[in-house]
């Protein structure tokens, strides 16, 4: 039993070995390139292949992630939209044997421009592997590869050595191209920081670029650091006379002069300025000189002054620095003349004189003398010789000042010795007030008399009986027009008591309601006490033609009854009744509301008053 137990394992054993081989050679097409070899088994189809579909790309570039990190960044020729669209299986297929040429295209043919890299030039003529060999290569995995397309730089010193030794750029195509290294066609000195200009552009390059020994190579120094000033290649004959050749030279010439206008001048000791600016550097340096000596005409001359190299037209008069006068803009245009001293001349500038412009006065050549002995010899007289008097010399400076006309040097105690001398309110009268007439100044003629300027108001109100020829200094005082001093006793109304001390106008100054407007009069004055008062006895003691004599009773000293003699009346006064007060039997009223007292008592008996 056992034994049959043994031969049925033995058989099914050798059935399954049978079956496994067929099946094996029935699931692969072929062995694998030998790139792949490590991908032989039926175990490890999956790692190319999706069940049931194509090879996918995806698992592709799972493994060739170097392909796979160019196509993302859209690189290189499997990034190119012709490739990118097909599938690895079309272009590299598999399964054709272990020695099969998965990578096979024709050179020839190959256009490299797909790759990112046009070849030109030589590069056309080069085989492949010349470029493409792992010397060339930087990435360190891709240079263990036995052989690639990948992991070139497309910088020229990744396969070229750098000749220049790193002392020029690294962009190699700046200067040369692809056909030929040399010469270097696309070099333009222009566009260095030295740009070739006159003299520069017919010089050897190896008289400023030589050659040099640097490790085993004989190298051409292209880079200089020292370039800036023409001395830095150039011996300076001046030595240190002078600043930057560019200032006086050219690249055109040594020989020609250029300095005129571009030679800084402002960095020597003597600054330019003005018509300096323009005057050519011969009018004051020999250009025959020798180098050396060349533009040294002042040197170690200290404060050069105008007259160095000017004559001084003033000979001396005005005194050596002329900058106190001129400037260099220009001698007859001159724009210092407020720094010149005028107390050198015969006429020393003062008041008003000093802020004048110069051509005020010097309306013609500065140094034309001009009169200057009265004022009247440049201003206009401008009151037209008013002040002239035969045999005397006069001048504005007898009335005014330099500080300006608008104001008078002649006061008060020169009036006193005119026609006119000023008293009272006078003195304290502005000269305008009377001196200009219609808007202009008036010296002569103007009248002494007080009508000759002030408006007469007493005309036809005031006899001329009181102010003969109309002098106001009858009445009148010349401290004040108020101040009056007139002989009330002239009149038929002698002013007494209380009268003497009142204001004139309380009297002769009568209101017009009508027009609103006060009269001053001086005529048909009542003389009488009510033509001024009121009666306030209502009429009770009217005599002929209704006229009340208060002059009977009263004074003009108050308003008692001082003169009353009751003994005149129909009722003398006797013992106790001397010593009654009138309202006692003057007791009623006649008018009750304006409390006029009755002092008109027709009853005279005992019992009248008396019960």
């Amino acid at each position: 039993m056992q034994k049959q137990i043994s031969v049925r394992r033995y058989i099914g054993s050798v059935v399954w070995l049978l079956i496994s081989t067929t099946a094996s050679a029935q699931l692969s097409p072929g062995e694998l390139f030998k790139g792949h070899s490590h991908l032989e088994g039926n175990f490890n189809c999956t790692q190319c292949h999706t069940i049931g579909e194509k090879v996918s790309n995806e698992k592709c570039l799972n493994c060739h992630t170097e392909i796979k990190k160019r196509v993302d960044q859209h690189k290189g020729y499997h990034a190119t939209p012709e490739v990118s669209s097909k599938s690895c299986f079309q272009c590299h297929s598999d399964h054709h044997g272990k020695n099969f040429q998965i990578i096979r295209f024709s050179e020839k043919d190959f256009n490299h421009g797909k790759t990112g890299y046009v070849l030109t030039g030589k590069h056309t003529a080069l085989d492949c592997k010349a470029c493409h060999k792992s010397a060339f290569i930087e990435d360190p995995v891709l240079k263990k590869k036995k052989f690639t397309y990948l992991g070139l730089s497309t910088a020229c010193a990744a396969c070229h050595r750098d000749v220049h030794q790193g002392t020029l750029s690294d962009q190699c195509a700046q200067c040369h191209q692809t056909e030929s290294f040399k010469p270097a066609n696309l070099f333009e000195h222009q566009k260095t920081r030295f740009p070739l200009l006159g003299k520069h552009r017919t010089v050897d390059c190896k008289s400023c670029h030589t050659n040099r020994q640097v490790a085993d190579v004989n190298k051409v120094i292209f880079e200089i650091k020292l370039f800036q000033q023409c001395n830095h290649c150039h011996d300076n004959p001046h030595v240190k006379s002078v600043h930057t050749c560019q200032e006086c030279h050219t690249e055109e010439s040594f020989n020609k002069f250029a300095g005129q206008k571009k030679f800084n001048h402002q960095r020597t000791d003597f600054v330019l300025k003005g018509k300096h600016k323009s005057i050519a550097c011969v009018s004051c340096h020999q250009l025959q000189k020798s180098p050396n000596a060349l533009f040294q005409d002042y040197a170690g001359r200290q404060n050069l002054a105008c007259n160095d190299c000017h004559k001084d037209v003033h000979e001396g008069k005005f005194g050596l620095d002329c900058r106190q006068c001129h400037s260099e803009e220009g001698f007859t245009l001159n724009q210092n003349l407020e720094r010149f001293d005028h107390r050198l001349t015969s006429f020393p500038l003062e008041g008003k004189h000093i802020g004048l412009d110069c051509k005020k006065c010097h309306k013609t050549n500065l140094k034309d003398p001009l009169p200057y002995q009265t004022c009247t010899s440049c201003h206009q007289d401008q009151h037209e010789r008013v002040f002239k008097r035969p045999g005397v010399e006069s001048d504005c400076r007898d009335c005014h000042t330099i500080d300006g006309f608008n104001s008078s040097s002649y006061g008060l105690e020169d009036h006193v010795f005119s026609k006119f001398p000023l008293e009272g309110a006078h003195l304290a009268t502005p000269c305008a007030s009377c001196h200009i007439k219609q808007h202009q100044w008036v010296f002569r003629n103007l009248g002494s008399q007080c009508i000759d300027c002030h408006v007469d108001p007493h005309i036809g109100l005031l006899s001329e009986k009181y102010y003969p020829e109309k002098k106001c200094q009858h009445c009148h005082l010349m401290d004040a027009w108020q101040s009056i001093q007139f002989d009330h006793g002239q009149t038929r109304f002698p002013l007494t008591g209380k009268h003497s001390a009142q204001a004139c106008g309380e009297c002769h100054v009568k209101k017009d309601n009508l027009v609103g407007k006060h009269h001053i009069l001086f005529v048909n004055l009542p003389l009488e006490c009510n033509g001024c008062h009121k009666d306030i006895h209502g009429g009770q003691f009217n005599e002929n033609q209704g006229i009340t004599h208060c002059e009977n009773c009263h004074t003009s000293d108050d308003w008692n009854p001082t003169r009353f003699d009751h003994d005149k009346t129909k009722f003398k006064l006797e013992g106790k009744h001397l010593q009654i007060a009138c309202i006692a039997c003057h007791k009623t009223f006649i008018d009750p509301e304006n409390k006029v007292r009755n002092y008109q008592l027709n009853k005279h008996q005992c019992n009248d008053c008396h019960q």
